[in-house]
């Protein structure tokens, strides 16, 4: 793997550092054009951080992604969830865990 460098992110990096460091829960939600490393930024802060899970919907159905997202919040919570259908689902048993 190369190295990796951010150029004129600091404010970014700040600021995804506070709120993985924040208590309590968050939903953090980036935003901006095509292209331009916020996959990236977030999955390098999160690693940086320590534990983190990333998870990128793909051109499935809505019910595909809902569950192979719901696998992965298993996976990486090592616990066991009954069958969801929605994003809703997930983020519920998520706030209660």
């Amino acid at each position: 793997m190369g190295i990796i460098i951010f150029v004129n992110r600091h404010v970014e990096i700040k600021t995804l550092q506070k709120e993985f460091n924040s208590f309590g829960q968050r939903l953090i939600i980036i935003y901006g054009r095509r292209r331009t490393g916020k996959t990236h930024l977030a999955v390098e802060v999160a690693r940086h951080l320590g534990a983190y899970c990333c998870f990128l919907c793909e051109e499935f159905s809505i019910e595909e992604n809902v569950e192979r997202f719901a696998a992965r919040m298993v996976e990486s919570l090592h616990d066991i969830l009954t069958r969801v259908y929605t994003f809703a689902e997930v983020f519920e048993y998520l706030m209660r865990t």
